[in-house]
């Protein structure tokens, strides 16, 4: 299931389209995201921009750090070009039931990521332990909360989609197993569709020039939020 916004904001500069070499969204994952690259790649092509490891959080330590690869990314990207993100499977294994902790983590990344670039999130899904599944829904939620801030984004529900077919699942109750790795890369792909920046508005200059902007959003696939 995925769920896009875009927002449009007032702002005094004009926004630039991106050339044709930033077209590629930029992918950061774990170990999920590794086992759904080769399927992502069958459809999109090489691209420089995937960066999955397993283990990965967040907050690991050097090159593995999530934190870090997306820092890595920003400067290979364009203004509108889109980031993926799956991360969260495994910080919720070093904080069970952490907010803070959680908020903290899930802000440093939105905040690496210029406001002007696209993000999606796959929300995690893990049943391994009671804790863990409950730790997996608090992060779940603080993810979807939060990026309401950016103005163009899309929350890929992985967990309600997982959790509505668990043939998709390996008995662990984390990874995937083929059925899981085609469905999850149909979400992402999904997310990737429905993501589009929306212009910069210049501001009016009188009262006569003000328009009433939507929001639009967008609902598709399977499960319910």
């Amino acid at each position: 299931m995925v769920v896009a916004a875009t927002a449009l904001v007032a702002a005094t500069a004009a926004a630039c389209a991106p050339p044709a070499e930033h077209s590629d969204p930029v992918i950061i994952g774990d170990s999920i995201m590794v086992s759904v690259q080769q399927r992502l790649g069958a459809w999109f092509g090489p691209t420089q921009l995937v960066d999955a490891v397993s283990g990965r959080a967040i907050a690991s330590p050097g090159s593995v750090s999530g934190l870090d690869a997306v820092r890595r990314a920003v400067p290979r990207t364009w203004a509108g070009d889109k980031f993926v993100i799956e991360l969260g499977t495994n910080d919720v294994g070093w904080h069970a039931n952490d907010r803070a902790w959680y908020t903290q983590q899930i802000q440093s990344v939105l905040d690496a990521i210029p406001a002007d670039r696209c993000v999606a999130w796959v929300l995690p899904y893990r049943k391994d332990t009671w804790i863990m599944n409950e730790s997996t829904r608090l992060w779940g939620y603080l993810v979807e909360t939060m990026l309401w801030q950016r103005r163009c984004f899309a929350i890929i529900d992985w967990y309600s989609v997982a959790d509505a077919n668990p043939g998709f699942i390996q008995p662990d109750g984390v990874h995937l197993n083929q059925f899981g790795i085609d469905e999850l890369a149909h979400e992402i792909a999904d997310a990737l569709a429905t993501m589009v920046m929306p212009p910069v508005l210049i501001p009016p200059t009188s009262v006569s020039d003000v328009t009433t902007v939507p929001t639009t959003q967008v609902v598709t696939g399977n499960g319910s939020l």
